[in-house]
């Protein structure tokens, strides 16, 4: 290269060359030339390096004419000629250089939507669930000229979501190699296994099945679960939210008050829920004995939402033959009938059966990634999604007489073990953002050394009073009519394409048709009765009770009745013989325990971590590659990256307390007397689990040894005042002993909600999300009025 190619790559490598859905594409213009030297230099904003493997660079050509010392004498003309050749080179060079300026001051200035693979951030938010794509999605709306990142481990999604990744939607970028492949399609409408509402079950228990057939599992790291023992975790974009069974069941205002955390109360996080809610009464006819009192103005209550992004299909409907006869049977048993459905602020409501309202959008699961990242709403410009990154840690720099400093995050590409940080903005607003749940949360705090007797803080409630609803399961047999009231395999097709079509239908009307017509409301009427059972979670009723053992005057148990064995917890402990001559034959109903004792901890596991937990002088992404002798190496243990136990607390040797016990015996001794009613007892035999011989201690000994898991996982990183030495985070769910690290999901509730968890995870992220924007803003004012 000549001398001046120095200066010539100084000015151009500032221009970004995008490839693909980013935005632009520079080019130098070169006129013809004897001689023709080209470079290649990498973008500052990468180092050389993307995301994805590919190379981000510039490119660029330039001429220098060869000057020869052969002709020496020259002709009058032939000088003019080159002193004016000279000038006007020189003068092109300050051109090029005044126009590089140009660019690289509106480069600068450009929206951070148009610059979507930067390493400095606003706000790094972990975990790519229901918490972290709303709290993200949130501050990105909230705060357009700052950038979000948003990093999931797992690369698996709804099909919706999916499809955002290949396109640069509103200038939002969604980037990762993904699997997920295309079931069924109609036209350009796609589904995947995530989309359709009634294989929940075998997506969620999908790990287990595995297990239990003896097949060797992938790598986690291809895997839409998290591999840890008693769980069921989902690690995607969506995490759990796209295996559970979308039930809706909010917290209930007497939980809030048991949290006792100032900013917490259900007058606060209320509209929270209202925000973020789409509920609608458009197509769900009501059973003849349902005398809901409410009628069509439960939508217009105060504290239902109508215009969220979040679609709630109300209760009043059965999609399964089972539910209206448990729901008659539990009324004439003595229970109340939940006239108002489950979600009525008041305690009182929610007691007896009924039916439970889903998160279901025209036949299609309505996650939290599909409502927010999968083409509903605009996703914002400036929120960055970045897939298949395995967050190992926070990175943290110590300051003299001051709390330790977050100053970014240190990841592993989940498939190829390709390892970087992403680095916060060295400001004192800029955050680090944990959501990645209850269990995961406490194994990044630990790798961060933020844990009993960590080496950053010592914060001794760190993967303490983890709690969940435990279940066990009661199995009756089905009488002969009853087996053949549901879908067979040999219609399946049918179905499935009278399915696809209807979603297809329903999608494309809503997107031509703000409101209905008469006409077009008796179609979309026509298309909901041909979604079947494969647009429904396949079950629909259940009850609250309260047992005498309840500790307030709320409700302690949570019923839920299934017309096949379709429970993963269940399924995922069978073996194949069992599955084939139980799931046609029994129906399943479960009880859960909602003001539980039991307690468990997260036990992270520690091994020495790739580097020094210090403040990283590149901001680069860096590259590592496993040689040869180290590919056998288990990709976790080769980076020094672990998975978390789950486990009982020091010095208790059972799970469940006495008490405990006690109220899942009566409850189980309840749903025995409302089988034993018409109309369900003309539907269903006898009782297979845990047998009707099995009472008193018998029954007792049986719920220790069978009870599961529900998945309902809270109070790992509780919050709390001061005074509480357990508390991890505070009323603002800011972590203790350390500044810019926040905590907005499930692990922060101190104590586990009373039915379902999944809404109240999603509110808990909103108002994470306000005190954020809330805690900035107050910062802002205070830097630009000092006194």
């Amino acid at each position: 290269m000549g001398p001046n190619a120095a200066e010539d790559a100084e000015a151009t490598a500032l221009l970004p060359r995008r490839k693909g859905n980013e935005i632009g594409s520079y080019q130098y213009p070169t006129a013809p030339s004897s001689t023709l030297e080209e470079g290649h230099y990498s973008s500052p904003e990468s180092n050389g390096s993307r995301s994805d493997g590919r190379d981000h660079a510039v490119h660029f050509s330039f001429t220098r004419r060869d000057i020869s010392n052969k002709f020496v004498e020259e002709s009058w003309c032939n000088r003019l000629g080159r002193s004016c050749l000279s000038w006007t080179l020189l003068l092109i060079f300050f051109i090029l250089v005044f126009e590089g300026c140009l660019i690289y001051l509106s480069y600068r200035t450009m929206s951070p939507a148009a610059v979507p693979m930067l390493n400095l951030y606003d706000y790094i938010v972990v975990g790519g669930g229901p918490s972290g794509i709303i709290a993200a999605t949130k501050l990105a709306q909230s705060f357009p000229t700052l950038q979000i990142l948003l990093l999931e481990s797992g690369t698996d999604s709804q099909s919706s979501v999916l499809k955002q990744q290949s396109i640069l939607k509103e200038g939002a970028t969604v980037s990762a190699a993904e699997s997920g492949s295309t079931l069924w399609q109609e036209d350009a409408y796609q589904l995947n296994k995530f989309d359709v509402p009634l294989l929940w079950s075998g997506v969620a228990s999908s790990r287990g099945r595995r297990d239990v057939l003896h097949l060797q599992a992938p790598s986690w790291s291809s895997s839409h679960h998290w591999p840890i023992d008693k769980t069921l975790m989902g690690r995607g974009l969506g995490g759990s939210g796209l295996h559970n069974a979308m039930i809706y069941v909010r917290s209930l205002p007497t939980d809030l008050e048991a949290w006792n955390v100032t900013g917490w109360t259900y007058d606060d996080i209320l509209p929270h829920y209202v925000a973020l809610e789409q509920y609608v009464e458009d197509h769900i006819p009501s059973q003849p004995f349902w005398t809901n009192d409410q009628g069509s103005t439960i939508s217009k209550a105060n504290w239902r939402g109508t215009t969220g992004p979040i679609r709630t299909i109300p209760a009043g409907s059965a999609v399964d033959a089972l539910a209206p006869l448990f729901v008659q049977s539990a009324v004439i048993s003595g229970e109340r009938l939940a006239k108002r459905g489950f979600n009525h602020p008041s305690p009182a409501a929610r007691l007896g059966a009924g039916y439970y309202e889903f998160n279901i959008r025209h036949g299609v699961r309505d996650s939290v990634a599909h409502a927010l990242l999968g083409g509903h709403k605009a996703v914002p410009r400036n929120l960055i999604v970045r897939t298949g990154l395995t967050v190992t840690r926070v990175t943290t720099k110590p300051r003299r007489n001051e709390v330790p400093r977050v100053t970014g995050i240190e990841y592993f590409h989940s498939a190829t073990g390709r390892m970087g940080k992403f680095l916060l903005r060295s400001d004192d607003v800029s955050e680090v953002i944990l959501a990645t749940g209850a269990i995961m949360t406490p194994q990044l705090l630990a790798n961060t050394g933020i844990r009993p007797g960590g080496s950053v803080v010592h914060l001794p409630g760190v993967g303490r009073n983890l709690q969940d609803h435990p279940v066990v399961a009661l199995k009756f047999k089905l009488v002969a009519e009853m087996e053949q009231d549901a879908s067979s395999i040999y219609t399946l097709g049918d179905e499935m394409e009278d399915y696809v079509l209807s979603v297809a239908g329903l999608e494309d009307g809503q997107a031509k048709h703000k409101k209905l017509s008469n006409s077009s409301l008796s179609l979309q009427q026509a298309l909901y009765s041909r979604l079947g059972t494969l647009g429904t979670a396949g079950f629909s009723a259940g009850a609250f009770l309260q047992s005498p053992f309840a500790k307030h005057d709320v409700p302690d148990l949570q019923v839920t009745v299934f017309p096949r064995e379709i429970e993963p917890h269940v399924t995922r402990k069978q073996n194949a013989n069992e599955r084939a001559q139980m799931r046609c034959r029994s129906m399943l109903i479960t009880v859960a325990l909602l003001q539980p004792d039991a307690r468990y901890q997260v036990e992270p596991l520690l091994s020495d971590l790739t580097s020094a937990n210090e403040i990283f002088e590149q901001t680069a992404e860096t590259e590592r590659s496993m040689n040869a002798s180290e590919s056998s190496v288990p990709l976790t243990h080769y980076l020094g990256y672990n998975l978390p136990s789950i486990e009982l607390p020091a010095g208790r040797s059972e799970y469940l307390s006495k008490r405990d016990v006690r109220v899942l015996a009566w409850g189980i001794e309840r749903v025995r007397a409302i089988q034993k009613m018409p109309p369900l007892s003309q539907a269903t035999g006898d009782e297979l689990v845990p047998g009707a011989e099995l009472v008193g201690e018998y029954l007792e000994n049986h719920i220790r040894v069978e009870s599961m898991p529900n998945s309902h996982w809270v109070g790992s990183t509780k919050m709390g005042p001061d005074s509480d030495t357990l508390a991890v985070v505070n009323e603002r769910l800011a972590v203790r002993g350390v500044q810019g690290l926040r905590i907005v999901d499930a692990g922060v509730i101190p104590q586990v909600p009373n039915g379902n968890t999944h809404s109240t995870v999603c509110v808990v992220a909103s108002r994470g999300a306000e005190l954020i924007e809330q805690d900035r803003r107050k910062a802002s004012q205070q830097s630009n009025n000092p006194n």
